[in-house]
């Protein structure tokens, strides 16, 4: 990784975040070409990105950028296409802001493609499209465990539950969703398994020990409880095309965040059992990737492969539609 600040923003924006104090994070690939390359960025305001010239500090990595998610209030942990996650930390001791690498490990055999932070924020967790799925000790910077294979074709994506430390979600190809508690002998329970109906996303509601969200091949969103209800607790219809990212809200739990391989960013109200689309954006040009919630004002920003970052301010008092083909 070089120590520089690259001269551009690659086109294919594919993960943000925000940190408590607003600062972004945005990461970019460039997917074409004999070599995929990519970087990681901080801007003081989403507003600001993916402007380089209003950036904070940027740095090129070795690969791709597949996944990315906060730690701390000033690291980033990043998962990548050459099958590594490495941990970031932004760093300016009186002098220029820098994004200094202070772990890297390539275990995986194929790309990450998602990372997740334990609710004690001391532990991580990556998937790949090599069917396993990690363990990472952010104290002492080494994988502590593999479960290898976690899903018996390409892991999707992972989400850490926010009271539990020791458990997360893991979804699959092999339409596999699974519960783990790494503190058993057998740490995996399989809540489904669905081999036409693939789930492609799963998403933790906070503050919750078992609601999460889950997002299928099919454009539906389901929200499904892990002690085993029958059927999902609601179901709605909101994408014509896979689910890529979940996100709910921090400041208001109920509002979901979903983003698919199309342009649209949809928001949903999931509070009771009449769940809806209360918000609905289509200005994006290319697939949307990453989606984040503003901390402070609890506005969403997005980002795709048209090199766009966007902001949405979304009532859940009513419908509201943004963009050019309602």
């Amino acid at each position: 990784m070089s120590s520089l600040v690259p001269a551009v923003v690659e086109k294919h924006l594919d993960s943000i975040l925000h940190w408590n104090d607003g600062t972004f994070v945005l990461t970019s690939s460039n997917l074409i070409g004999r070599y995929w390359s990519g970087s990681v960025w901080c801007f003081k305001s989403a507003d600001d990105a993916p402007n380089v010239r209003k950036c904070l500090t940027g740095v090129e990595t070795d690969s791709g950028v597949c996944d990315a998610v906060g730690v701390e209030q000033n690291k980033v942990l990043i998962g990548t296409d050459s099958g590594s996650v490495e941990l970031l930390e932004f760093q300016t001791n009186g002098e220029a802001p820098l994004l200094n690498s202070i772990f890297y490990c390539l275990e995986h055999d194929d790309l990450v493609s998602c990372v997740d932070v334990s609710s004690s924020k001391d532990k991580a967790v990556s998937c790949s499209y090599d069917k396993s799925i990690k363990i990472w000790d952010l104290i002492s910077m080494a994988s502590i465990g593999t479960y290898r294979p976690a899903h018996t074709d390409l892991a999707w994506r992972v989400s850490c539950c926010p009271v539990e430390p020791e458990v997360f979600l893991s979804c699959g190809q092999d339409g596999k969703i699974l519960l783990w508690d790494q503190r058993l002998p057998k740490p995996a329970t399989e809540l489904s398994k669905d081999t036409t109906i693939i789930p492609t996303s799963v998403a933790w509601k906070p503050g919750e020990m078992s609601q999460f969200a889950v997002g299928n091949n099919n454009g539906q969103v389901l929200i499904k409880d892990i002690r085993g209800s029958v059927g999902p607790l609601t179901e709605i219809n909101c994408h014509t095309r896979p689910i890529f990212r979940l996100v709910f809200s921090q400041n208001c739990p109920s509002l979901l965040a979903s983003c698919a391989n199309e342009p649209d960013v949809i928001v949903m109200d999931i509070k009771n059992e009449n769940s809806q689309i209360i918000y609905k954006d289509t200005s994006h040009e290319d697939f949307v990737r990453g989606l984040s919630w503003e901390p402070k004002s609890n506005r969403l920003y997005s980002c795709g492969w048209d090199k766009l970052v966007k902001s949405h301010i979304v009532s859940n008092s009513r419908m509201e539609f943004n963009g050019q083909n309602p």
